[in-house]
């Protein structure tokens, strides 16, 4: 096949790729050598097209490759370069399937690129005669400008001309001298994929891209690709000759001085949080900080951000009040959507449509934007009330329907999920934000005299995008898809999914518009569009699927590439230089019916329009961070629509590992490459490759907001008030003190030593260090010694400085017996390794007592436990388990342990005296009988001796027990609960008790008259034990002959003690598999029937099932354990 053939069947390919390049969950179509698909007529269309969207394609590109095409076969070299020029200034990509057995999608320009750069010689020299003057021109200005952007501008579009190629050379040069490494690398692997360029600057491009590759640490692929520069001998290299061996040797020390670097180089140096959590380190490594949460000052924009009075202004206040309570409690696992950003001494808040700029040294609100909240003004709008039936009320919910009301529920979307206008950017000069998000509970169903877009709450198809000077507040040019009069705007239609990213490449926005997303590149100071990247057509529109819309989607820059998540099965990498689509991933398939045939531009309206998907405001069902980060060579992806954590590789986008999401909220990377979920109750902790590393579970609360790291400590706030430190390398807790806080912290931030918090409309500032220690010195007089000695404990314990902590604590505590002080020194002990600790005999028999006056959660008394067992102290840990026992409020309390299970916590004490026994030494287990028989005589009562039942699970102490326990009984009061401890005792005794209880039992049967029941017991007195001393010094005829006087009536022979005893009904323990067969929807008894004497054998007990519940009962239908399902 000749050159001239090979070329027209690879562009009849193109141009078939260009026509199916607009993708639906990203389909694209297979390769044909025929022009076929573009000579459709009429007939191939859609019999129905109004059930029909048609999706445009580039029919400008298309033109241009058919030109070129028509230039190459009429040998018209000069044309055909021009035309090639025109193929690659075009602004967009997209992108071709390649391979058979599996689908792989390429970028259409890559591709061109690819093959443009073997033509024959004469055009490649036409197209060098055209365009090589114009690049040699931007390269020369670059060297009288120094500016970088010609050098990017030649090597993104004239790389095939000479000039080009030593433009991209030089530019991935100075990127490598400056630290930009992969930015290098990737220049340098594009010019060894083009021939000419190869040949012309090789074996340079080998030596820098094995530099590039130690640089990032990966010393085998660094010495593979410099092996062939050196086949032919040493190589040259600053005046020095090196052969292979020694340029390896040099790698290696590259590669060690990159990855032995001190934590503290690897710390970025800016000290502000231009768009927070927004990012690809989503949380920026900080300086040293104060990490005792004491507030320095505190301030509540809601009056100042919603802009009410009166009335209105009250109610408001009062939904905020509510619905903050609410959301800062366990029962609600999310973190706050308001992030602010941090520019020099300022802090950047957003919320209620309007901007907030807070003084960061006094607390004092400098400006708020002059942007108005359509939603409020309409909610509040007297003659809009009764014309759209507005509900609004006191009470947060609807009496009628239950759910919330207008006000409430805009409150709880504004504070809990509305990431799209609660996150801000900035470049430091303005601050963008997105705004008019409307209501998420309200439908499109408006009526025929309504337009959606004059009802600020209906989520309509376009938002607000805004700059504001971030020194004044200014409006400085906002772009309104949602005004008709902007027509004339590019983005006009356009939804803003989140705030844009503004990093060296430029300020870059995600939006949608006619079920198409895109991503835009906007001039910073004017919003004016210079490139429109289409990326894919989501399933559902932005109108109908409610949880993308409040997602908050952002790009995140990983040099030299702009990672696009969309939230809709697929994520994209831009590469902004070359305008071109570096990788796609497509991790879910579209839904919809089974064989249809699926055509990639044309999509059903019904896929558009029927479903609605809303969010539930109560549940924990998705990641609540969908902006991708990076750690290494890896890119993690939390998308909105998948309840899985991919781990993609950063320069193919291929899947390393998969995670699911679990409980998971959102993720975390650590200094040394650790990839961290936080999640409701626990945090799991993996390495780069997907392993576990270690896993941290969340006993006593859940977060309250997003994180930040310090060295290798993660601080994270929780909703009971704490701020929990964890060392990331092991997962050991270091710390969680609550300081002098009021209220839970939200999302923080850290900016020159200071740390602030963000949690509902209430901005917090913490004492920094040097503020701390003045008022923690002994000659200040603001606190007491006490509060002193405990702030100076919680700093070391923050510091990981168990032992100095501790210590500062017990001081602490003996001047002022403070139950803070006492929670703080249970938890240092639950936290910090125990053989690390010195603590005294004495404070070890206080701790029982510290730990109820505390109010600890359950969860923190079985940790205390486990605690003083791993210090091999198990007789303290018996007699604190008794202590805890006795206390009704932890004993009837359910304990939450790993894998979603929560267990009573006497049956749990049970199982850990069994081990403390098994595990003490000889003279231990004689110290934990001598105390249990001490509890067995000293306990006077049966109900609280029963309360203490699972400290006699040693071996062999059950009889003693119940034995014990029913010679306490009452038999008048407690009939039932004495006839099982007897009928276990008959059962299980020893031999030398069964007269007793064949006594005793006969005497109970008679009391409550059931004769027939009490004529088996005496049938045996009567005969085998009537000489048998049986019961107090009686023999069985004497107890006979006393049964006979006190009931006549049970001697009298009126009833026949041979007839058949009834049997009686009752529930018992069954096989949890046959039980999970049980009906669900509805709670309801699995009951076993069994014939007996006695409802009470053996210790049974009934079990109820539901959907995703299990629950036990024990014999007085106390709930003894519960098992979800869910």
């Amino acid at each position: 096949m000749t050159k001239t053939c090979q070329t027209y069947c690879w562009l009849s390919c193109l141009l078939l790729g260009i026509v199916f390049s607009y993708i639906d969950s990203t389909r694209a179509a297979e390769q044909s050598p025929a022009f076929s698909p573009f000579l459709k007529t009429a007939e191939d269309q859609p019999q129905d097209p109004q059930d029909r969207l048609v999706v445009d394609v580039d029919f400008d590109l298309r033109r241009k490759i058919e030109t070129l095409d028509s230039l190459i076969a009429e040998k018209r070299e000069i044309e055909a370069a021009v035309a090639m020029q025109s193929i690659f200034d075009h602004p967009n990509d997209f992108l071709l399937i390649t391979g058979n057995q599996k689908e792989e999608y390429v970028s259409l320009k890559k591709q061109f690129l690819s093959w443009s750069s073997t033509l024959p010689a004469p055009i490649l020299q036409a197209y060098e005669l055209q365009f090589g003057p114009k690049a040699q021109h931007l390269l020369q200005t670059y060297d009288q400008t120094q500016d970088l952007k010609f050098l990017q501008d030649v090597s993104g579009r004239m790389i095939l001309t000479r000039s080009g190629g030593d433009a991209a050379h030089l530019l991935s040069k100075i990127y490598l001298d400056r630290g930009r490494i992969r930015e290098s690398l990737a220049l340098v692997q594009q010019l060894k994929s083009i021939p000419s360029q190869r040949l012309r600057l090789e074996p340079w491009l080998m030596i820098q891209e094995a530099v590039c590759q130690a640089r990032l640490g990966k010393l085998s692929e660094a010495c593979a690709a410099a092996k062939p520069a050196f086949q032919n001998g040493p190589v040259t290299l600053g005046k020095q000759q090196l052969a292979y061996e020694q340029f390896c040797m040099q790698l290696g020390l590259w590669a060690d001085d990159e990855s032995g670097q001190s934590l503290q180089e690897w710390i970025r140096d800016l000290p502000d949080w231009p768009t927070f959590r927004r990012d690809s380190q989503r949380t920026r490594m900080t300086a040293d900080f104060n990490m005792v949460p004491v507030p320095r000052w505190s301030v509540d924009l809601a009056p100042h951000l919603l802009g009410l009075s009166g009335e209105a202004g009250l109610e408001m206040q009062q939904a905020i009040h509510s619905i903050s309570n609410n959301l800062n409690s366990d029962d609600y696992p999310k973190v706050p959507a308001w992030n602010p950003v941090i520019v020099n001494d300022r802090i950047y808040v957003s919320g209620f449509d309007r901007v907030a700029c807070v003084n960061t040294k006094t607390g004092s609100v400098e400006w708020i934007s002059a942007t108005r909240d359509g939603a409020l003004e309409f909610l509040f709008n007297e003659e809009l009330k009764g014309k759209y039936e507005i509900a609004r009320s006191n009470r947060i919910t609807d009496s009628r329907s239950g759910g919330l009301l207008e006000p409430s529920a805009y409150v709880l979307q504004q504070l809990g999920w509305d990431l799209t206008q609660g996150a801000l950017s900035s470049d430091e000069e303005r601050i963008y934000t997105v705004r008019r998000s409307g209501l998420a509970t309200v439908t499109m169903n408006t009526g025929p005299f309504l337009d959606a877009r004059t009802h600020a709450l209906i989520p309509i198809d376009a938002n607000v995008l805004s700059a504001l000077d971030a020194r004044t507040g200014k409006l400085l040019w906002e772009i309104r898809g949602d005004a008709m009069r902007q027509q004339e705007q590019a983005m006009f239609g356009h939804f803003f999914l989140g705030a844009p990213l503004a990093c060296p490449e430029g300020l870059f926005v995600m939006s949608e518009s006619g079920s198409e997303l895109f991503l835009a590149q906007l001039e910073p100071t004017t919003g004016k569009v210079l490139w429109l990247q289409p990326l894919t057509h989501p399933q559902l529109s932005i109108t109908s699927d409610r949880p993308r819309r409040y997602a908050g989607t952002t790009p995140t820059w990983l040099a030299p590439l702009m990672v696009c998540p969309t939230n809709s099965g697929t994520i994209f990498a831009i590469n902004p230089a070359s305008r071109s689509i570096e990788w796609m991933l497509r991790y879910a398939q579209p839904a919809g019916p089974e064989n249809e045939a699926f055509s990639p531009f044309q999509i059903r309206r019904q896929q558009i329009r029927d479903e609605v998907r809303k969010i539930s405001f109560n549940a924990d069902e998705s990641w609540q961070e969908c902006v991708a980060i990076s750690t290494g060579d890896l890119i993690l992806h939390t998308p909105l629509d998948s309840q899985d954590l991919f781990a993609l590789d950063r320069q193919t986008g291929e899947v390393r590992w998969v995670i699911p999401r679990q409980d998971g909220l959102f993720v975390e990377v650590g200094p040394t490459g650790e990839i961290f979920i936080v999640g409701s109750r626990q945090i799991r902790c993996f390495d780069i490759l997907g392993n576990d590393l270690w896993q941290h579970d969340l006993l006593t609360s859940i977060p309250s907001g997003r994180g930040v790291l310090r060295g290798h400590v993660y601080h994270l706030p929780l909703k009971n008030r704490d701020l929990l430190s964890l060392d990331v390398k092991t997962g050991t807790a270091l710390a969680a003190s609550a300081g002098t806080l009021e209220a839970p912290l939200g999302n923080l931030i850290v900016s020159h030593g200071n740390l602030y918090s963000l949690n509902g409309t209430t901005l917090t500032a913490i004492m920094s260090d040097e503020q701390l220690q003045k008022i923690i010195d002994p000659a200040s007089p603001e606190l007491t010694p006490a509060e002193k000695l405990s702030l100076d404990g919680q700093r070391n314990l923050h510091r990981g400085n168990p032992r100095e902590g501790l210590q500062k604590l017990q001081e602490s505590y003996q001047l002022a017996r403070s139950s803070a002080v006492a929670r703080l020194i249970s938890e240092v002990l639950l936290n910090s390794n125990p053989q690390s600790l010195e603590i005294d005999q004495s404070l070890i028999e206080q701790l029982a007592d510290l730990m109820i006056s505390a109010e600890h959660p359950p969860e923190f008394t079985v940790r205390y436990l486990e605690t003083l067992r791993l210090m091999n102290r198990p007789v303290d840990a018996y007699r604190t388990l008794k202590t805890l026992l006795e206390n009704d409020q932890i004993r009837e309390a359910y304990v939450h342990l790993p894998q979603a299970r929560e267990v009573y916590l006497p049956a749990l004490a049970e199982g850990f005296v069994s081990d403390l026994y098994a595990e003490a030494t000889n003279e231990q287990r004689r110290q934990i009988e001598q105390l249990a028989q001490a509890y067995l005589d000293g306990t006077p009562e049966a109900n609280r001796l029963l309360t203490l039942k699972p400290l006699f699970s040693l071996p062999g102490w059950k009889v003693r027990f119940t034995y014990r326990v029913s010679q306490l009984l009452n038999s008048s009061q407690f009939p039932l609960l004495l006839e099982q401890q007897l009928i276990w005792l008959q059962q299980f005794g020893p031999a030398e008790m069964q007269p007793e209880l064949i006594c005793r039992l006969a005497a109970l049967m008679l009391e409550h008259r059931d004769w027939s029941a009490a004529e088996i017991y005496r049938s045996e007195l009567r005969t085998r034990l009537a000489q048998t001393v049986c019961h107090e010094q009686k023999t069985g005829t004497q107890w006979e002959a006393i049964f006979n006087q006190k009931y006549p009536l049970a001697s009298s022979g009126l009833f026949d003690p041979g007839q058949i005893i009834k049997p009686r009904k009752f529930q018992q323990t069954v096989d949890p598999m046959a039980l999970g067969s049980a009906r669900g929807t509805r709670r309801e008894t699995v009951p076993v029937e069994i014939s007996g004497l006695t409802p009470w054998v053996n210790w049974n007990f009934e079990v109820e099932k539901t959907d995703h519940l299990m629950t036990a009962f024990n014999e007085r239908h106390e709930t003894q354990w519960y098992l979800r399902f869910d």
